[in-house]
């Protein structure tokens, strides 16, 4: 026979989450709080999930749950101070201001929650100026650094406020020591913000062109990139991994000539097919000595990026 399954309880289960509170279990405390709260969603409940949430380090989600009983949370002292640490912890500065000036707190807590405040703002933009003083550090070794880690080290670049990010930006894409690809992801991350400011941008070919980031296509979005991809999808009928090796070379090709892919192939088709004959395939047609020249040229430059790399 099945044992029987009885419902759950609300007072069973904050029973059981507060003898796991006590051992110190957040993990298993948690799960039973949040159980709790789904039957009776309670203050008391919430207060303990609150408090599990904040001891495992998860101070977003714990701020999150808070926010549902936030009256409750403002209506004494103590269940105040945890609020406010809860605010302070994911550095929402601003609103724990705006909190302290519509709540009636005494004005000995008042000035208390105004003293950790600032405190945390001050040692938060302490830590924030070592933070970017390090990341332009990080930008000085960038044209010295291996085409691979300067990729890597654009995680760092990336983490600068916005209008310092922008200036970066725009010494970055023109300097030659700096990778193509590397470049490249640079102006991709403008064009994902749809930033309109003009800028200069080193090509493929090394020639400065103007470029207004949010009128450009993604590089997978070029027009030439998409209709290569189509016909290799069509010619994997034919040659299922040459097809499939034609999609990978397009692809490093559309990031390494970005933005000017469309431009550089010049013909889709012919680009297509002297690809094709490069790996030794077969082609419909034969193309003339000076449309293999150019081609050899152009992709030659494109595979020499590649082979920094290796």
């Amino acid at each position: 026979m099945k044992p029987i399954d009885f419902p759950e309880k609300y007072e069973n289960l904050m029973r059981v989450a507060q003898q796991a509170l006590a051992k110190q279990q957040y993990g298993q405390a948690r799960e039973l709080l949040q159980r709790a709260y789904e039957l009776n969603e309670t203050f008391e409940a919430n207060s303990l999930l609150v408090f599990c949430l904040y001891e495992l380090d998860e101070k977003k989600e714990a701020l999150r749950q808070a926010i549902l009983h936030e009256p409750q949370y403002l209506s004494t002292e103590e269940f105040a101070g945890f609020y406010f640490d809860l605010l302070i912890g994911v550095k929402d500065y601003l609103y724990a201001r705006k909190l302290i000036a519509s709540a009636d707190f005494s004005d000995s807590f008042e000035q208390t929650l105004i003293e950790k405040i600032q405190y945390a703002e001050e040692l938060s933009g302490q830590m924030e100026r070592q933070k970017i003083r390090g990341i332009y550090q990080t930008i000085e070794k960038l044209p010295f650094a291996e085409p691979a880690q300067q990729l890597l080290l654009l995680n760092e670049v990336e983490q600068l406020p916005y209008h310092e990010f922008i200036q970066a930006v725009k010494k970055l894409i023109v300097t030659p020591e700096i990778h193509l690809l590397a470049r490249a992801r640079l102006l991709e991350s403008l064009v994902q913000v749809k930033e309109c400011t003009k800028f200069a941008y080193l090509t493929i070919e090394e020639k400065l062109i103007d470029v207004i980031p949010k009128k450009l296509p993604r590089p997978e979005e070029q027009k030439a990139f998409q209709e290569l991809c189509q016909l290799a999808d069509q010619y994997e009928n034919q040659d299922a991994m040459l097809g499939a090796s034609l999609k990978e070379e397009f692809a490093m090709q559309s990031a390494l000539t970005y933005p000017i892919y469309d431009r550089y192939i010049n013909h889709v088709e012919d680009w297509f097919e002297l690809t094709i004959e490069a790996y030794g395939g077969i082609v419909r047609e034969e193309k003339t000595e000076e449309q293999k020249e150019v081609f050899l040229e152009k992709r030659t430059k494109i595979l020499a990026q590649l082979m920094k790399f290796q």
